[in-house]
């Protein structure tokens, strides 16, 4: 007698349920960068990164480290830097409200992120409040190659899958007939935008941050309107009066 699959959705983490504080990734390596300028850090980490990817096979953050020792930076000095970006990731990290409201406590979670599954599993409980959640399912390029959707897809019926991603987390699980759902919440408003060219780009990252902390998946006209020009505009103010 055959088993009766689960039927579930899936989630994407990064950029999906929680996301950075900064829009660009690199400049986490870059701010470690300024504070160690003569190891040449940023440089070295994409270098090391780089050669794990042409080797093609999945790795976790310990080996890209590993590989920088090898390749000239002392093993204590590389060993340091591994916890300040993983601390440093932790310090930028913040949650999607509106997606991480949606999480089941028996859907999935699925990564491409180099960072290993504990690491992810405690970036969820810690910022997002997910303590329940399930193992993350982790594999580098496992989404966005394919290969990972077969080996789910035998224990699992999936429903829906949802990220941000249009290749990783649409194109290719279509191919493997799971419905997608693309969530871009992450991407500035066009308010936010607004405030940036304006030259204040730091304001309009900390209403990015406020709407994505806030904003529930329910939320009506008036919160979205809310946390465009009157969150501003409270903003604003409440710097003035600061300063």
């Amino acid at each position: 007698m055959a088993l009766i699959k689960p039927l579930v959705n899936s989630w994407d983490v990064f950029d999906t349920l929680l996301t950075r504080f900064v829009l660009d990734p690199m400049q986490v390596f870059a701010s470690i960068d300024r504070r160690h300028p003569g190891v040449d850090f940023m440089r070295r980490r994409l270098e090391a990164q780089a050669a794990l990817d042409k080797i093609g096979r999945p790795y976790v953050i310990y080996e890209i480290y590993r590989q920088m020792a090898e390749g000239g930076v002392a093993p204590e000095t590389a060993k340091a830097l591994l916890r300040e970006e993983l601390a440093t990731e932790k310090s930028v990290m913040l949650p999607v409200r509106k997606a991480v409201e949606q999480v089941a406590p028996t859907d999935l979670l699925i990564s491409d992120m180099y960072l290993p599954g504990e690491v992810i599993t405690a970036l969820l409980a810690e910022t997002c409040d997910l303590h329940w959640a399930l193992p993350v399912i982790r594999s580098n390029w496992g989404k966005h190659s394919g290969t990972i959707w077969p080996k789910i897809l035998q224990h699992y019926v999936i429903r829906t899958h949802y990220g941000d991603n249009a290749v990783a987390d649409g194109a290719v699980p279509r191919k493997f007939g799971i419905e997608t759902v693309l969530l871009r919440d992450i991407e500035l408003t066009e308010w936010e935008q607004t405030v940036g060219r304006l030259g204040l780009g730091q304001l309009a990252l900390i209403q990015r941050e406020t709407r994505l902390r806030s904003l529930r998946q329910d939320a009506g006209v008036y919160e979205n309107l809310a946390a465009g020009p009157y969150l501003g505009l409270l903003l604003g103010y409440a710097g003035y009066l600061a300063n």
